[in-house]
C-alpha cells in the first residue's frame, strides 16, 4: 500500500501558538492546534447532532430561534443549524483568523458556503469574553471549541466548563433554552456541573463517519423556565 500524502496548505502563528490545515489525498481537510489534532472534514457527523440535538428539544416559538454557536471549525455545525427553516439567526463566534479564512477560501463546497448566509452573524472573538459581554439572548448555546472539557485546545477555555461559566451561559438562553457541547470522551465532573445548574441534561451518544474515530458524545442541557 502506498504512504498517503499530506500536504500542508498554510500554516500561522498567533499569540495562541501554531494552527494549520493541511490537506490528505482524496480532499481532506485536517486542522492542527499546538500540536493537537483539532478536526478533519471527514468526521463531520458529531458537529452535526450537536446543533440539531439542541434544536429538536426547543419548544416551540412564533418568531425564530436565535442560536449562538461556538467554534467555527470547518462550518459543519453551522451548516446544520441554518438547514432549520425555524432558525432566523445564527451567530458564531470564532477566535481565530485563520479559520475563518480558511472557511472562505478552501471549505466553501464542504459546507455549503454558510457565511455567505444572511442569517449568520461572524464574530471574530473567544467564547467567553464574549458571553460575558453580550447583552443578547439566545435559544440555544452549541460548544464546540475543544475536544471536550477534559482535553483543552486553549488552557484558558477551562473558564467556559467551570459552574460559574454554565451559569454565565444559562443566563443568556432563553427560558427553556439548551446548551449542547461536544466531548470526545465521558467527562464525569463536567456532567456533574451540568447538573448542577441546568434543570435537566442528557447524553447523545455519536458513531462517528470515520470508524477508527469511534464515537463521540453530545452533552445536552436545557434551562429552567
Amino acid at each position: 500500500m502506498g504512504t498517503k500524502m499530506r500536504e500542508v496548505l498554510e500554516r500561522r502563528y498567533t499569540k495562541r501558538g501554531e494552527i494549520q490545515l493541511q490537506r490528505r489525498d482524496g480532499g481532506i481537510y485536517e486542522i492542527i492546534y499546538n500540536g493537537t489534532f483539532l478536526m478533519a472534514s471527514y468526521n463531520n457527523r458529531s458537529e452535526k447532532v450537536l446543533a440539531r440535538s439542541a434544536l429538536e428539544r426547543l419548544r416551540p416559538k412564533t418568531d425564530g430561534y436565535q442560536i449562538l454557536v461556538g467554534g467555527l471549525g470547518m462550518g459543519f455545525t453551522l451548516q446544520e443549524a441554518l438547514s432549520s427553516p425555524r432558525v432566523s439567526r445564527v451567530s458564531v463566534t470564532e477566535i481565530e483568523e485563520a479559520v475563518i479564512h480558511w472557511n472562505q477560501q478552501y471549505f466553501q463546497d464542504l459546507n455549503g458556503k454558510v457565511l455567505e448566509d444572511p442569517r449568520t452573524v461572524l464574530i471574530h472573538s473567544d467564547l467567553f469574553d464574549f458571553l460575558n459581554e453580550t447583552e443578547e439572548r439566545f435559544d440555544a448555546v452549541l460548544i464546540d471549541v475543544d475536544n471536550g472539557p477534559g482535553w483543552l485546545v486553549l488552557e484558558k477555555n477551562r473558564r467556559l466548563y467551570t459552574e460559574q461559566g454554565l451559569r454565565r451561559i444559562r443566563d443568556v438562553l432563553t427560558p427553556n433554552g439548551v446548551v449542547s457541547t461536544w466531548v470526545e470522551k465521558e467527562d464525569r465532573e463536567y456532567w456533574r456541573r451540568l447538573n448542577s445548574v441546568f434543570h435537566q441534561a442528557e447524553k447523545i451518544k455519536v458513531r462517528e463517519s470515520s470508524p477508527a474515530k469511534g464515537e463521540s458524545l453530545i452533552y445536552v442541557a436545557i434551562a429552567s423556565g
